[in-house]
């Protein structure tokens, strides 16, 4: 009887272990960011609406990002089509397209040499003022 038992217990200890070891390997998927300026909201919505943020995440070299939130909004990147906006001065919160469609291109094309933004901002905006 204490053999059967043993061997249980053994049993029961390998697939523990095992199971402990897969979950660790995988990556977790998070829904939601857990700190910062977006804490408790969920990574796609902070996609659609401040790409320059999810940028900073990815591109900040002074603080590493862990590992699974990485994965995790490249994971909803694949999904969402990012959404870039200027994040200050007279067009906040609008996009190149919207400033183009009112006209003011040379809005444009002054904030492309003058202002600090994302990668991404900065490309959209190439795009519509045909800079480079």
């Amino acid at each position: 009887m204490n053999i059967l038992i043993f061997l249980l217990i053994t049993v029961i200890i390998y697939l523990s272990y095992s199971i402990f070891i897969k979950l660790t390997k995988e990556p977790i998927l998070y829904e939601k960011f857990y700190f910062g300026k977006y804490k408790f909201e969920n990574i796609a919505d902070v996609i659609e609406k401040d790409m320059g943020y999810i940028d900073y995440l990815l591109n900040n070299q002074e603080k590493e990002l862990e590992f699974d939130l990485r994965y995790s909004i490249n994971y909803y990147l694949q999904e969402i089509t990012p959404v870039y906006r200027f994040e200050i001065g007279k067009y906040k919160g609008l996009t190149p397209n919207e400033i183009a469609n009112q006209g003011d291109i040379n809005y444009l094309r002054w904030a492309y040499h003058n202002m600090r933004m994302s990668k991404g901002l900065k490309e959209e905006i190439e795009k519509i003022a045909h800079l480079r």
